[in-house]
């Protein structure tokens, strides 16, 4: 349980999708994409290497004005609005994405509980099957309904408890896998991109309440 200092859970919040340039914004990847799009409407410091993978962190510097100095650079204490987030994306392939989830989780997790706090993880991934943009949320343990990437999280993660934040990807026509494979791996369009950005609130609403522990 949270100590009565800790108003809410600090949240590392974990992306999975296929690393690289060929892989960015396809619909698998989905993941990744809404994470990239929730730091930068926060504002938070870019991606870099950290974690065994990308992460962005709030960016704690603000600026003050002083007669004499004039404007200078301030760092504060704790991120710049009410959520500890740290966003982290897997640079695994999509299938063996939670050997690199577990090592982010333990090296994010030492720190938080050096600081008397007691942290969170949350994975958010496509949902195949489900509407586009349609925002889920599950215990990590529940069934992985084919997705490679959250049965190999489930394995590396074993008994922890964990959340999970779906975004739905539609589905083709045709169920054969190769059709199936051609389309989680296809660039998504202009509309689908929208719709990626529009579910990015359903996805803060939902770390919120996971931070808060009302889930």
């Amino acid at each position: 349980a949270r100590t009565a200092a800790q108003k809410a859970y600090p949240l590392l919040v974990c992306s999975l999708g296929n690393p690289g340039p060929n892989y960015a914004h396809t619909l698998h990847s989905a993941g990744h994409t809404i994470t990239s799009h929730i730091s930068a409407v926060k504002r938070y410091q870019p991606f870099t290497k950290g974690l065994s993978g990308l992460v962005s962190r709030p960016d704690n510097t603000t600026y003050s004005f002083g007669i004499f100095q004039g404007f200078r650079k301030e760092t504060l204490d704790g991120p710049p609005d009410e959520d500890d987030w740290t966003f982290w994306q897997s640079t695994s392939l999509m299938n063996v994405s939670g050997a690199g989830v577990k090592k982010a989780w333990r090296e994010y997790a030492k720190g938080v509980v050096k600081e008397g706090l007691e942290p969170r993880l949350v994975v958010v991934h496509d949902e195949l099957e489900a509407p586009l943009g349609k925002v889920t949320v599950k215990e990590g343990s529940s069934s992985a309904r084919g997705h490679n990437g959250l049965k190999s999280c489930q394995a590396s993660l074993g008994s922890l408890r964990w959340w999970r934040i779906g975004v739905g990807i539609g589905r083709p026509e045709s169920r054969e896998p190769d059709v199936v494979s051609r389309y989680v791996l296809r660039k998504m369009n202009g509309g689908e991109m929208k719709a990626m950005e529009r579910a990015s609130s359903a996805v803060v609403a939902a770390l919120r309440q996971i931070g808060e522990g009302k889930r």
